[in-house]
């Protein structure tokens, strides 16, 4: 009897996916004798009662290695021991130092760390070591699925893709919404997804739904569903491939009245510079006035009024890209391209750093529409516009998802 209630609670245990992305060191202290480093980092963790370690490739000869590894995988704690180490060929190697990052810790985004250093290295160093980690967790999906399904009697759950669904219950909230979390091995999806169709026109004032991530890296956000039209079609915005240690307690559901501002003909604005048929990247270069032109990209910056706006060739297309001050969504307003030519996945919004030739701000919104056919009325039928929104009501995506346990 003890024994299979022991095995019952260690098959309850919760567990966690923890990522650990080392990116570099920094004033490493001397531990060749001839005045140099070669370091490597080994990572020891805890899956019940195993302990399990990896270690990353030597860096020989510097004091500032640059590493650039991740590693995941399932833990019982979340939680991580790196030691430094220095490789000799020709005898024992010898532990430098080491940090230790524990739950309450995490997430953490490319910080910089102190590194505890051994005895016998402490006493000859004057600089202070660092090492520059990336490192997160979630919740297993077994865990998840476990709790949502404790807490929340309407999540669906797709075991075979590893989806798990949640109902957006909110006062305030008028559209059946679902938020749908999706494991994709090292990287996360989460999706806002409608339940079903609702009304709405494309002009005046109607209910607009979305998420934001203030995750202190790129991500991309997809628009899944129509920006004329934004209460149709089954998915909303999906965010893709999330790292782990992204922090998800600044995921944001909101839902606000939306009014749009102006709208702007592509085609138009176009024929302004000197557009004429349908072009190659190298006639636009020489045919197109006040443009900057990235040979090594095949792209065409235009600057406007709003921001800025790219055409990029590939062999069989080319793509439409505008790009905005990120500090819009915390204004209230968003930027949209708007077409009935393409299905909708192939729109997507991203956090995004700019030639700085034509960097308007150092890290831009970018909505872009991808493989545009060559031919000169596609063009013509596509509008950039913009959206003021107000009235805005703000739901955590942490309170229906326990993301962390």
């Amino acid at each position: 009897g003890r024994s299979s209630a022991h095995k019952s609670q260690v098959a309850m245990e919760e567990r966690y996916i923890l990522q650990v992305k080392i990116h570099r060191a920094d004033d490493l202290p001397k531990a060749d004798s001839f005045g140099t480093i070669d370091s490597y980092l080994k990572m020891e963790f805890r899956d019940n009662n195993d302990t399990k370690q990896v270690k990353t490739e030597p860096v020989m000869n510097t004091f500032s290695p640059v590493y650039d590894q991740q590693f995941t995988g399932h833990v019982s704690k979340p939680e991580i021991r790196i030691d430094v180490w220095d490789f000799d060929r020709m005898s024992t190697d010898e532990l430098v130092g080491h940090i230790v990052i524990d739950r309450a810790m995490m997430p953490i985004v490319k910080k910089e760390l102190p590194l505890v250093l051994e005895s016998n290295y402490s006493k000859q160093q004057s600089k202070h070591p660092t090492i520059t980690i990336s490192a997160g967790y979630v919740c297993s999906y077994d865990t998840l699925k476990a709790k949502l399904l404790k807490q929340n009697p309407g999540t669906i759950v797709d075991d075979t893709k590893k989806h798990l669904r949640v109902p957006v219950v909110h006062p305030s909230v008028q559209l059946p919404l679902f938020l749908e979390v999706q494991y994709e091995g090292d990287r996360i999806d989460v999706e806002l997804i409608k339940a079903t169709p609702s009304g709405g026109t494309s002009t005046g004032t109607q209910r607009s739904y979305g998420m934001h991530l203030d995750a202190g890296h790129n991500y991309t956000l997809k628009r899944k569903g129509d920006s004329a039209h934004p209460n149709t079609g089954d998915g909303l915005w999906k965010l893709d491939d999330l790292p782990l240690y992204v922090s998800f307690s600044m995921l944001t559901i909101w839902e606000a009245d939306c009014v749009e501002r102006w709208r702007e003909d592509i085609g138009k604005l176009l024929v302004d510079y000197g557009w004429t048929g349908m072009m190659t990247y190298m006639k636009a270069k020489h045919t197109l006035k006040d443009a900057f032109c990235d040979d090594a990209r095949e792209a065409v910056y235009f600057p406007k009024e709003h921001g800025l706006l790219k055409l990029d060739w590939d062999s069989n297309n080319f793509d439409i890209e505008v790009f905005t001050d990120k500090s819009g969504f915390e204004a209230g307003v968003t930027c949209d391209i708007i077409s009935h030519l393409l299905p909708l996945s192939k729109r997507k919004f991203e956090m995004y750093a700019l030639p700085k030739q034509v960097a308007i701000r150092e890290v831009m919104t970018r909505v872009s529409m991808d493989d545009i056919r060559y031919a000169s009325s596609d063009l013509f039928s596509f509008y950039i516009c913009e959206t003021q929104h107000s009235n805005y009501t703000k739901i955590p995506a942490i309170s229906l998802i326990p993301f962390y346990g």
